[in-house]
């Protein structure tokens, strides 16, 4: 589905009516929308990339944008969290615990529901990588990547760099929890990946996500 303007705002602001498990609040839904409208009136072009999926509340939206010549490529273990991880959270043993009762979706789990929502030939362009982040096999070229793996400062700086090289020109970097405090190593790793990348330019921020826009 190859969809602009309001048509593509309204598609977008239905599914996040749907309410999705996950965590997303309308005015990241509006950064976003604003974030592709800019980008069809520039024409910037490549693929879409998300890490870290869970249960595809924020992936939906990222696949309502495809044009028909794109993929979406979406990153993550699509299984339990293994016991011991590092999450980043400041309660990490409580975290895991929750994430053991509330596992991200397996890949048959996430594409049967994106099934109920998106058409044949949307869902044709998406691409699922199962695997840890650090270890993405990926590279291509993308105009917009939502960073929301793994929150340890580690994976997030590796997530960041990562998508700072394989951003177009014009494309958006998209990084959750960064003001969070329960997982403060977030935006430790964003304020280390900009200060060698003088091209990433923060465009807006909301109380869950940072945007970056790649300029010349």
């Amino acid at each position: 589905m190859d969809l602009s303007g309001k048509a593509l705002a309204d598609r977008i602001n239905a599914l996040f009516q749907l309410n999705w498990e996950g965590w997303l609040n309308q005015a990241s839904v509006d950064n976003l929308i604003r974030v592709l409208d800019q980008q069809q009136k520039e024409n910037i072009v490549g693929d879409i990339l998300e890490i870290g999926v869970f249960r595809g509340k924020f992936a939906v939206l990222l696949a309502a944008a495809l044009r028909p010549t794109e993929d979406l490529y979406l990153v993550d273990l699509f299984a339990p969290l293994p016991p011991g991880q590092d999450t980043g959270s400041i309660n990490n043993e409580r975290d895991l615990r929750h994430w053991a009762q509330h596992p991200a979706y397996s890949e048959d789990q996430l594409l049967s529901k994106f099934k109920t929502v998106l058409d044949s030939s949307t869902m044709e362009h998406i691409r699922l990588v199962k695997c840890d982040s650090i270890a993405m096999p990926l590279t291509g070229s993308f105009r917009v990547i939502h960073v929301d793996g793994n929150h340890a400062f580690k994976t997030v700086l590796h997530d960041l760099l990562f998508s700072f090289a394989h951003v177009v020109v014009g494309g958006t970097v998209i990084v959750d929890d960064w003001c969070h405090t329960g997982w403060p190593q977030v935006g430790l790793a964003l304020e280390a990946a900009m200060q060698s990348r003088s091209d990433m330019v923060v465009t807006a921020t909301d109380t869950a996500k940072c945007y970056l826009r790649r300029v010349e």
